[in-house]
């Protein structure tokens, strides 16, 4: 009797084969240590092998410049071999609420909005004892109070946060309808349902729909030409997908109603395009010349607003040193430099800026269980060890 677990990793095996890319500038101009490259490749190697993850990629710039991007492994799961590489499209997940945050910004600064501004005021719904209070600010840092996914909650919600939006039309209601989970301001808690609301307060505020307003004001002066929220079919054979809910998830991208939880988490995009948009932000808003967010906004995304103390209850608590910005985390984690950014897309998706080194990082190493089949900090060190 054949041993099929035994002939499917053998058979995967056969896919952990890199798939370098060219680098802009050598180890030794970017001032990093080659070794430590080597480290990360076996790293991924070893747990694509143990089917800890089915893929993962990476692409390393400093000063600009590319010096390290390599893929392994496959792009499609039960046993369809298709090789994963930097150019691979993939759902980034949260990733997305850093998009979502630069338009807000870019809101603010052409007098739209402020950061105090009540939502009631763009969102009526709002104009409630209990909601009157909370502020663009509170929904950007998730400390709103409104409950983050309704269906983890039970009564009065039946349904998750995904089958509210593609039933309801008067989704901003029924996904306010229960009791505030914390009062306004007073406790950092994850919240997705706060940026489906700030997708809203976009597309209100510019005239156009959250997706028209991304592509044209972010995706498409960054050079962010294979990130997408609706990817075009001619394209679908260079989508990655690791389960079955990938797959939901990417259907549910074609429907009608898919701009609803698109600025939570519905962003697909490559490893060399996020590569662009961390450039942008290491660049002080700007890219290739031309000024996509000023200087004082990414200043203020990146900065600790909200202290370690502030976040008690969060899932960071348990690192040293470490607040949360505007939808990004700041600090140093591992050997990240102190003022380094970062964030994470379930799946799992990585994007790490760190100032002081003029270096980005993109990590992707796609796995079934939505919180990631890997640490993205262990990566992280073995790159941070390299810097000379």
């Amino acid at each position: 009797m054949i041993n099929n677990h035994s002939a499917r990793k053998k058979k995967l095996m056969k896919t952990i084969v890199s798939n370098i890319h060219s680098p802009e500038i050598s180890f030794e101009d970017a001032r990093f240590r080659s070794d430590q490259i080597q480290y990360l490749d076996q790293y991924f190697k070893e747990l694509i092998s143990k089917e800890k993850i089915q893929c993962a990629a990476y692409a390393i710039s400093r000063k600009g410049k590319l010096f390290a991007a390599n893929s392994f492994g496959t792009s499609r799961e039960h046993g369809q071999f298709k090789a994963f590489s930097c150019q691979s499209i993939r759902r980034i997940a949260s990733i997305t609420k850093l998009v979502t945050a630069t338009a807000i910004m870019q809101l603010v600064e052409k007098g739209l909005i402020n950061l105090t501004t009540p939502v009631k005021d763009i969102l009526l719904e709002f104009d409630t004892k209990e909601h009157e209070s909370i502020t663009i600010f509170q929904l950007l840092t998730h400390t709103s109070g409104v409950l983050t996914d309704p269906g983890n909650f039970g009564e009065p919600y039946p349904s998750d946060l995904r089958e509210i939006l593609h039933r309801s039309k008067d989704w901003i209601t029924e996904v306010l309808r229960g009791p505030l989970s914390s009062q306004p301001g007073q406790k950092w808690e994850y919240c997705s349902t706060g940026f489906v609301l700030l997708g809203e307060i976009i597309a209100r505020l510019s005239g156009l729909s959250y997706q028209k307003y991304i592509h044209k004001n972010i995706l498409q002066p960054l050079e962010m030409q294979r990130t997408f929220f609706t990817v075009p079919e001619a394209l679908h054979e260079d989508l990655c997908f690791v389960s079955k809910r990938d797959r939901e998830i990417f259907k549910l991208s074609l429907g009608k109603k898919a701009n609803l939880f698109a600025a939570t988490g519905d962003l697909y995009s490559t490893t060399f395009d996020l590569m662009n948009f961390g450039q942008m932000m290491l660049n002080k808003g700007r890219f290739k010349g031309e000024l996509i967010l000023s200087r004082k906004s990414i200043e203020t995304i990146t900065r600790v607003q909200l202290p370690k103390s502030k976040m008690a209850d969060g899932w960071l608590s348990t690192f040293n040193d470490v607040g949360s910005g505007i939808t990004c985390f700041i600090g140093p984690i591992g050997l990240l430099s102190p003022q380094s950014f970062f964030i994470g897309g379930g799946g799992i998706s990585f994007l790490c800026v760190d100032p002081e080194e003029d270096i980005v990082a993109i990590l992707f190493a796609p796995s079934a269980d939505p919180l990631g089949g890997s640490d993205p900090f262990i990566p992280l060190n073995i790159v941070w060890a390299g810097i000379n």
